[in-house]
């Protein structure tokens, strides 16, 4: 057999076994660079999609994100509790920008802004004091894995395209074989241009241009049967075991407090007026919350702790700890602890309605009739 045909023999496997990988990244956009994804996300009016599947660059996106609109007037930081929060909920003039899923663990918001040049912090911030934070059992501080030093590294460095494809080729042929790749969207090629990742492409969820999420179908229909929290089950299994980001406890952790004390006098220090309030559960899943009685005795405690400290600066505090606080119905939940975008449409309103600061930025009488018009996709931009 001639050296050539040998080579070929030997090396087609390899191509195959490498190659169809690599082709699925390419194609899915998962080798798309950050930095395109942010100048894309900040120049384009259409929508850019960013739903990677085998990396986590979105804080790194969200730092540069909002470097590049300059200082935006309103911010949103923190977890997944505040990605429902959009620009359309504020007047066309106003800028506004997400951050959400920048800041997981309580020690993240005074690191993330203190990464922010002085002059590129917002007038406003927007954050969800989520219960968990408060709680040694799920929020550690710098004792957890996701410490600040892991954050800092998370949004100042991104895998570069051989680094993505050598952690995750073994795991697309996975997917592959569990039929997860869609190949139609794939050679549709717009994960190249507009759906930049294979969540993105496939799922039609991810990051938009002001950094809100955008669930996939699925993920918004709470009252199908195939929906992963199905009448909230997930939910109310993790708070009947007192686990996950749903732990039981007395007392609201002493250290977390001190570190709210901080994130607000560096705030208050640099004229960041500051909006916290307790994120929405499904009605269901508060009054499973509330029927555990001293279970969560902490919850209470620190509703009157958080107020106190947001107060005594000036600043802004509220409980929208029940969807029903809101008039939410529980089919307008994403799952037990997440509400889609027509809570948080009602929870801004809510705001605005008790004499917001945030009535400089946003038209009561408009969001009123964004509301009523009933459409629980209505910001959806598929």
């Amino acid at each position: 057999m001639r050296p050539f045909w040998r080579a070929a023999l030997f090396l087609t496997p390899l191509a195959i076994v490498f190659g169809t990988p690599e082709l699925v990244l390419w194609l899915g956009g998962e080798l798309t660079n950050p930095d395109t994804v942010v100048r894309r996300q900040a120049t384009d009016r259409q929508l850019v999609l960013h739903g990677p599947a085998y990396t986590n660059s979105a804080p790194y996106v969200k730092k540069h994100g909002l470097l590049a609109l300059q200082a935006p007037q309103v911010v949103a930081l923190g977890n997944s509790r505040v990605l429902q929060f959009r620009r359309e909920f504020f007047r066309p003039d106003v800028s506004f920008y997400n951050s959400g899923s920048a800041a997981v663990r309580l020690l993240h918001f005074r690191a993330f802004l203190e990464s922010l040049p002085p002059e590129e912090l917002p007038e406003t911030l927007l954050i969800a004091t989520d219960t968990g934070y408060f709680n040694t059992k799920f929020d550690q501080l710098d004792k957890d894995g996701l410490n600040v030093t892991w954050m800092l590294n998370q949004i100042a460095h991104n895998p570069t395209a051989p680094e993505v494809f050598l952690q995750s080729w073994w795991t697309v042929w996975k997917d592959i074989a569990a039929g997860k790749i869609k190949w139609a969207r794939l050679f549709s090629f717009d994960g190249l241009r507009n759906r930049v990742g294979l969540t993105a492409l496939c799922a039609g969820a991810g990051y938009r241009n002001d950094g809100s999420y955008q669930y996939g179908t699925r993920d918004l229909e709470i009252t199908n049967p195939q929906h992963s929290d199905y009448h909230f089950a997930k939910t109310l299994g993790h708070i009947a075991a007192g686990e996950g980001r749903f732990p039981w406890g007395d007392t609201p952790s002493a250290p977390a407090l001190k570190e709210t004390d901080a994130l607000l006098d560096f705030c208050a220090a640099h004229h960041v007026y500051v909006i916290g309030f307790l994120p929405p559960h499904a009605h269901a899943v508060w009054m499973a919350m509330q029927g555990l009685g001293e279970r969560y005795a902490y919850i209470p405690k620190l509703e009157r702790e958080l107020r106190a400290r947001f107060e005594s600066r000036g600043f802004e505090f509220y409980d929208f700890s029940d969807f029903a606080t809101l008039g939410a119905p529980d089919t307008e939940a994403v799952d037990g602890y997440h509400g889609n975008e027509r809570v948080y449409l009602r929870l801004v309103i809510t705001m605005l309605e008790r004499g917001s600061h945030l009535n400089a930025y946003a038209d009561l009488p408009e969001l009123r009739v964004k509301l009523a018009a009933g459409n629980p996709a209505q910001f959806q931009d598929n």
